[in-house]
């Protein structure tokens, strides 16, 4: 019955989740591109407070990293800021006011 169908459910939705369900700041989910993308990326999570998990705060500086990214947004998160940052939209920085800020990269 209807009982059935609602505990299905959430189970599919688990399922298909993306990666942690980590989202971009605009809410696209984060795609596991591992490693194969390694062209001097960028990783965002160093505007979070804390800064970046991995200790990065440039280009260049993420060799051998695996990549989350969002390609609408030009977003990216290293594997230590997606364990860091859990799950939901915590990649979204604010300003002084409170106020979203786009990553800008």
């Amino acid at each position: 019955g209807s009982e059935d169908r609602a505990a299905a459910a959430p189970a599919a939705a688990a399922a298909a989740a993306p990666e942690a369900s980590i989202v971009c700041p605009t809410g696209h989910a984060l795609v596991n591109m591992g490693t194969s993308s390694d062209n001097g990326w960028h990783c965002d999570g160093d505007s979070m407070p804390g800064g970046c998990a991995s200790g990065t705060s440039g280009f260049t500086q993420t060799a051998g990293m695996t990549r989350f990214r969002c390609a609408e947004c030009d977003y990216d998160l290293c594997e230590s800021c997606m364990k860091r940052y859990g799950s939901g939209q915590a990649t979204r920085s604010v300003n002084d006011e409170g106020a979203p800020v786009a990553p800008g990269r």
